[in-house]
This record gives C-alpha cells, structure tokens and sequence, in this order.
C-alpha cells in the first residue's frame, strides 16, 4: 500500500470512528417518452417482443 492509499484510509477510519459519513456522488437522468396513444402501444409491442416486461 502507497503512502496516499495509507492516508485515504486512515482519514476513512478516523471519520467512521467519529460518525462522520462521507456523501456519494449522484447523478439523475431524466428522460422524456412519448406517451401518445399510438407510440405507446408500439413501444409495449417492442418490449414484449424483446423479452423485457418494463420499459
């Protein structure tokens, strides 16, 4: 283990002895479907036919 890796965790022990809890980093991905009668019912017959049962 290198000196940087040493540090990183001791911090992490440190840190987790005290209660002290790190935030993860995140990301959110909207989408936007076409929910129009006629693309619906051709996305549910592509899903179906793909095998998955969730778009």
């Amino acid at each position: 283990m290198d000196a940087q890796q040493q540090i990183n965790l001791k911090l992490k022990q440190e840190f987790e002895h005290h209660l002290i809890k790190f935030a993860y980093p995140t990301q959110v991905n909207y989408l936007q479907h076409d929910l129009s009668s006629e693309n619906l019912q051709k996305n549910l017959e592509a899903s179906f036919h793909n095998g998955r049962t969730n778009s």
